[in-house]
């Protein structure tokens, strides 16, 4: 541990700064509850971020054990609006398996609704 505290010590600002941009023009969350992220809408998202020549960056943070990453994206000034909506609508509006939420920096949001009747586990109780 303490070897590892050193390391980070050393390591210069710049590296960590140079990995995730402190805002994004677009953040896109998927959640997994218990059972994954949404793959079928993942592979749309990506799909269009690898089409969509006006995506200048892209960045992947995966966050837990079950797929839940989030993607923060960087375009082009004056495609700000065009993409974010490209990419809402390969977001459904409800979703039996679990919720997708999408951001832009001019203050645009949407997260999709949880299906009525949707069954959860719920590890703390049983």
């Amino acid at each position: 541990m303490l070897r590892l505290l050193t390391l980070l010590f050393f390591v210069s600002t710049p590296v960590f700064a140079q990995s995730i941009p402190l805002t994004c023009d677009i953040e896109i969350e998927f959640n997994s509850t218990g059972s994954g992220i949404d793959a079928l809408v993942y592979q749309k998202i990506m799909t269009r971020i690898i089409e969509t020549p006006a995506v200048t960056e892209k960045y992947i943070t995966n966050i837990g054990r079950e797929g839940d990453r989030t993607l923060c994206l960087k375009v082009q000034e004056d495609q700000l609006g065009a993409i974010y909506e490209d990419l809402k609508a390969q977001i459904p509006e409800e979703s039996h398996h679990t919720w997708t939420h999408i951001k832009s920096r001019d203050g645009r949001e949407f997260k999709t609704r949880e299906a009525e009747g949707l069954v959860r586990y719920d590890w703390q109780r049983d």
